[in-house]
């Protein structure tokens, strides 16, 4: 046997100075018998690597050496063929790297915030590496990519641990600036901190499904706060296709916005009125008008209890995952359970209005004998009374009129 001629630094690959493209440094392994004289006898030698029983990566690299020795030959055509085989491996590569395969990709759509429970390092099912048992578990289940990434959100983001945890991280905000807080009012920071937590841990693609509404009893003032859509709005919630309940206006705002905060009772967040965020409270008079122009008034609770404890709970424990639930906030469907008698309630940023409302069935009655009459004249002709004032001021608005149960009784087209 001829005497390996090491190659150099820098040196090609295919250069005649060296051996290396001969020679195979760890015979073990080897498939056998690869040749590139002829067209037939490359085809011959990549059905030989495809049976080889060799892994992905050996059987690429053994075609890529077999088209590099036969370029060095002068065999162009014999090279096309090992260069065929290669190119359909690079293909099966990159389907391997976007498939359920490659656990890295599960990942891709998490939220840059860590917990580390998902990180590599938080150990739980019998010692298991966390996210080592779940690809697992899911490749052998065999589930579509698309359900791998929605059941991946799902525990990343609708988490009721996770929410607590924050919310303890943040404990030393709630309440006044150098006070133990032991529940009442978490003040301003607290406020903040408690709708970072629900922001960064709600499942927002359901909430956005449930209908919420404004109730008022000044039916003149709603084209006014139809203006002030960067406002936060106070609302109740109701499932699709739920009727809405009369609660306590003669009137409903239906709109539709991002959900910032939302709890099963009102009680639990009080965010009080739109004066209570006017200057005084939250700056000065030329600050709070300057707010009102950029982003709006921003509501947040009032009432919190404590939760710096909260930070101890175990996530996958009976008593950590129960304890953690046990909020009167909602954070996904399985959280929904709205108090009987005091009612729910959600915040609502960069709202539009969707409809008016009417709670009395009466009224909602008489404005359905009437929804013929379309134009300002017509309405002052043929509706009296307070349908007259519900119809004016839906046409002002532009907004269709329902009733309790969301069936259309007048439109302005």
């Amino acid at each position: 046997m001829a005497k390996r001629i090491p190659r150099k630094k820098r040196q090609r690959r295919n250069s005649p100075s060296h051996s290396d493209l001969y020679t195979d440094e760890n015979p073990k392994g080897t498939i056998k018998g690869l040749k590139f004289a002829t067209v037939k006898d490359a085809e011959a030698s990549v059905n030989k690597i495809k049976k080889s029983g060799r892994s992905h990566n050996h059987k690429t690299q053994a075609a890529i050496a077999m088209e590099q020795r036969a370029k060095a030959a002068g065999k162009p055509s014999a090279a096309a063929v090992y260069r065929k085989f290669i190119e359909q491996q690079k293909k099966k590569t990159a389907a391997k790297n976007e498939g359920i395969a490659n656990k890295k990709n599960l990942y891709l759509d998490r939220p840059n915030k860590s917990r580390g429970y998902m990180s590599g390092i938080d150990v739980t099912w019998e010692g298991e590496d966390t996210q080592e048992h779940i690809y697992n578990w899911y490749k052998t289940m065999q589930l579509a990519e698309a359900q791998l990434r929605k059941y991946i959100r799902q525990i990343l983001l609708e988490d009721a641990i996770g929410f607590v945890h924050d919310l303890a991280a943040a404990s030393d905000q709630f309440g006044e600036e150098g006070q133990p807080f032991f529940g009442g009012n978490p003040g301003k920071a607290g406020g903040r901190a408690i709708k970072r937590a629900f922001n960064a841990n709600a499942d927002h693609q359901w909430l956005s499904t449930l209908d919420t509404i404004h109730w008022t009893s000044d039916l003149e003032y709603l084209p006014t706060l139809a203006t002030k859509r960067k406002d936060e709005l106070s609302t109740n919630m109701v499932l699709p296709g739920e009727d809405f309940p009369p609660e306590s206006g003669e009137y409903g705002l239906w709109i539709k916005g991002r959900i910032t905060l939302a709890a099963n009772d009102m009680d639990k967040i009080y965010s009080e009125f739109y004066h209570s965020y006017g200057p005084g409270k939250e700056g000065t008079e030329e600050e709070v008008a300057h707010r009102d122009k950029s982003s709006g008034r921003n509501k947040r609770p009032t009432v919190s209890k404590d939760y710096s404890r909260y930070g101890s709970l175990k996530r996958g424990t009976e008593f950590g995952e129960k304890k953690a639930r046990d909020i009167p906030y909602i954070l996904d469907q399985s959280m929904w359970k709205p108090h009987p008698h005091h009612g729910n309630e959600a915040l609502v940023d960069n709202w539009k209005p969707l409809g008016l409302v009417i709670t009395y069935d009466d009224v909602a009655r008489a404005v359905e004998n009437v929804n013929y009459a379309k134009t300002e004249e017509d309405i002052k002709e043929f509706a009296v009374g307070v349908v007259k004032q519900i119809l004016l001021v839906a046409l002002k608005m532009g907004l269709p009129v329902y009733d309790l149960q969301k069936d259309e009784l007048w439109s302005p087209e």
